[in-house]
């Protein structure tokens, strides 16, 4: 079976196997963003939170309408991936890897093997989805705001 690799230290990428992921169209830059939130996250979250987050100066209504958006221009991911149910939106872990993953489970176990240091260290590309809150600061302030917060926490 295929893994969904999330690299999000650095300038992020998603590869389905050894490719990288086409999310259509090419510039929807939320779309990807909302699967990079949820691979640091780990857990799946409600689909108001989302909308919330990532359309935080609409409506409620028009703000789930481009979530859903979103989330179909995932399609493809859904299922095996993506889980979507009971209104809450998540990764299926057990499909689905990250460098964030990899750097949180060193950084939690109480005695680490020099080779799992090394591993992190290589894991580190630079700072968390770096590039991306200069593309959504206009557009999703809420989420830049998470995002530095994030960076602080992995940086500090």
């Amino acid at each position: 079976m295929t893994t969904l690799l999330l690299k999000l230290f650095g300038s992020p990428q998603i590869l389905l196997g050894d490719d990288p992921l086409v999310v259509r169209p090419r510039n929807s830059i939320k779309a990807r963003a909302i699967l990079y939130y949820l691979a640091v996250l780990g857990e799946p979250v409600t689909r108001e939170r989302l909308a919330g987050l990532f359309w935080s100066d609409w409506p409620e209504q028009k703000a789930r309408a481009y979530l859903r958006g979103e989330l179909h221009l995932l399609g493809d991911l859904k299922g095996e991936y993506l889980i979507d149910a009971d209104g809450r939106v998540g990764l299926n872990l057990d499909r689905c890897r990250s460098d964030v993953q990899r750097l949180a489970a060193v950084a939690g176990a109480p005695a680490p093997t020099l080779e799992e240091l090394h591993a992190a260290d290589r894991a580190y590309a630079g700072p968390l989805l770096d590039g991306i809150d200069s593309m959504l600061e206009d557009s999703s302030p809420l989420f830049v705001e998470w995002l530095r917060s994030e960076r602080d926490r992995f940086e500090g």
